[in-house]
């Protein structure tokens, strides 16, 4: 509780200040489908999912998300399935940065048990976050607070430091580290929407290291029904 009280102090400004901006929190309705592949030592995922966002308000926005995630198991790692929904409120000023509180929740089924005795086959996991994000020119600084509610395993706790930088309007570079279980992870990632394409699709690469000489290697692909602004100004625009 006192971190999730830290990331609403620190970004605190964006509320104070949002009353302030000419601008709306999100400048129209608008949705997105997305599709990826992941590769990690787990073995093999794909995912698909799909993403609403509509204002509520003139300083807030609504998102909701839903999510299927297939997992090929590698070596001792069984197959699943998982499904998944979210929803993220938020206050923000685009000419400042941004608040947002956030809830999913997932069911998990793993193919291969055969509905073995004794053996439970799901799981369920609800994830609770608050966040904050602070815009500066081509840069962009979050600060996160994580808490994973999980069905069969313990209670997880994290927090979560990223940065942005747009090279150009629609190339966006990012990094972040997360904490959780005495473990830190990192990631890379590159986000490029292409003009040709009338800035419809964008082109995600990342690798993370999960931790345990886990590398994770994942590629999505994205195409947006909306107005098709530029990547920093769909950021912090749109979504």
């Amino acid at each position: 509780m006192k971190s999730i009280n830290l990331v609403i102090f620190l970004f605190l400004p964006t509320i104070v200040f949002a009353a302030t901006s000419a601008e709306r929190a999100v400048k129209e309705t608008n949705y997105a489908v997305r599709t990826g592949y992941q590769n990690s030592d787990f073995g093999d995922n794909y995912a698909a999912s799909g993403r609403l966002t509509v204002p509520v308000s003139r300083l807030g926005g609504l998102s909701l998300s839903a999510d299927y995630d297939r997992l090929e198991g590698g070596s001792g790692v069984l197959d699943s399935d998982s499904y998944g929904l979210a929803g993220v409120a938020f206050l923000r000023n685009p000419a400042i940065g941004k608040l947002s509180l956030g809830y999913s929740y997932a069911y998990t089924q793993i193919r291969g048990l055969n509905n073995a005795p004794g053996v439970d086959d799901s799981s369920v996991a609800k994830n609770y976050s608050a966040a904050g994000e602070i815009y500066y020119r081509r840069f962009s600084l979050s600060l996160s607070r994580t808490y994973a509610d999980l069905e069969d395993a313990e209670n997880v706790k994290g927090v979560g430091l990223g940065g942005s930088f747009y090279m150009r309007e629609s190339i966006r570079l990012g990094v972040s580290a997360f904490r959780a279980d005495r473990k830190l992870n990192y990631r890379f990632g590159i986000a490029y929407q292409p003009a040709l394409l009338h800035n419809t699709t964008e082109l995600s690469v990342s690798y993370a290291d999960a931790g345990d000489d886990n590398d994770v290697y994942a590629v999505s692909l994205a195409y947006f029904f909306d107005k098709h602004p530029t990547l920093i100004d769909r950021d912090r625009n749109y979504r």
